[in-house]
C-alpha cells in the first residue's frame, strides 16, 4: 500500500513537470524589458554569493592543509631532534 502510494506521488510529480515545461513550450513570445541597471542588480546580489562560497573553500582547505604543513614540519623538528 505505502509503494502504490509513493508511486503516485511521483507520477503526480512527472506530470505536472510535464504540464510546466508544455506551458513554456508553447510560449511563441515574450515582451519584456530589461532596464539599465538590471545588470548592476544582478552583479549586486551575486557577488556575495561567490565570496561567501569562497571563503567557506579557503577556510575549509585551509584548515586540512594546515594538518598536514603542520605534520610535515612536526616530522621534520622530530627528525633534526633524533639527530642531535
Amino acid at each position: 500500500m505505502v509503494i502504490l502510494l509513493k508511486g503516485c506521488v511521483i507520477m503526480k510529480k512527472i506530470i505536472w513537470i510535464f504540464i510546466c515545461l508544455m506551458a513554456f513550450a508553447l510560449i511563441k513570445n515574450v515582451s519584456a524589458y530589461i532596464g539599465p541597471g538590471t545588470g548592476s542588480i544582478i552583479a549586486n546580489t551575486l557577488w556575495p554569493l561567490i565570496v561567501t562560497v569562497s571563503s567557506v573553500i579557503l577556510i575549509f582547505s585551509s584548515k586540512y592543509l594546515w594538518k598536514l604543513v603542520k605534520n610535515v614540519f612536526s616530522k621534520l623538528i622530530r627528525a633534526v631532534k633524533k639527530r642531535e
